[in-house]
């Protein structure tokens, strides 16, 4: 896989996933609003949030990604 698609990869990954649980939270009703202005809602959405983060960190080092990308 290419340098420039392995970029496109984790830029998407990080800008989209959060966006898309959050927008999907919202949709589902779990939680208020896109601000998430309830403090209580927050805890398991951050969380999610960062998981799904690490993991789409973690996919670019997974499918051969120069160290330079990973870092």
């Amino acid at each position: 896989m290419g340098r420039a698609r392995l970029g496109a990869l984790a830029v998407s990954l990080c800008g989209g996933v959060p966006a898309v649980v959050t927008f999907g939270a919202v949709c589902k009703g779990w939680v208020g609003d896109w601000h998430i202005g309830e403090r209580s809602q927050r805890s398991k959405l951050v969380a999610v949030i960062v998981a799904l983060l690490v993991l789409a960190l973690a996919l670019p080092a997974v499918l051969g990604a120069p160290r330079v990308m990973i870092a």
